[in-house]
């Protein structure tokens, strides 16, 4: 994956969960973790399960009882959210992949949000 690739969205995104991942002290960035950010108040795959009806109550529960399983680690030299999960690492991949196929010259979230029904997250329509 070349991070020259990814858009500014992509790139926010990551950024994103990243500090999820800081705030609940967690050293790996996971799927989860960017999930959380995607269904924030202002993010599109947040309006769109709103629009289908979807319980963002329960689906955001559901997203902290997954991150909170993650390992925590404390400790004065610790750098939280320095390091991309196997499972991001995957999706990432996956989706630049997809952006091959698509002929596409940039990572876009479209590619993230189509792979993320892959890993068993919750399937996004595409608009």
């Amino acid at each position: 994956m070349n991070p020259d690739n990814l858009t500014e969205a992509v790139t926010q995104a990551i950024s994103q969960a990243q500090q999820i991942a800081v705030t609940r002290k967690q050293q790996n960035i996971t799927v989860a973790h960017l999930f959380k950010f995607l269904v924030q108040p202002g993010e599109l795959a947040r309006q769109i399960y709103s629009e289908l009806g979807l319980n963002l109550k329960s689906l955001n529960d559901e997203l902290d009882a997954e991150i909170d399983q993650i390992a925590t680690v404390e400790g004065s030299n610790v750098n939280y959210g320095q390091s991309l999960s196997s499972n991001l690492y995957e999706l990432l991949q996956n989706a630049e992949q997809v952006k091959n196929e698509f002929g596409d010259a940039t990572l876009l979230l479209i590619h993230l949000r189509l792979l993320l029904c892959s890993f068993g997250v919750i399937i996004l329509p595409i608009t």
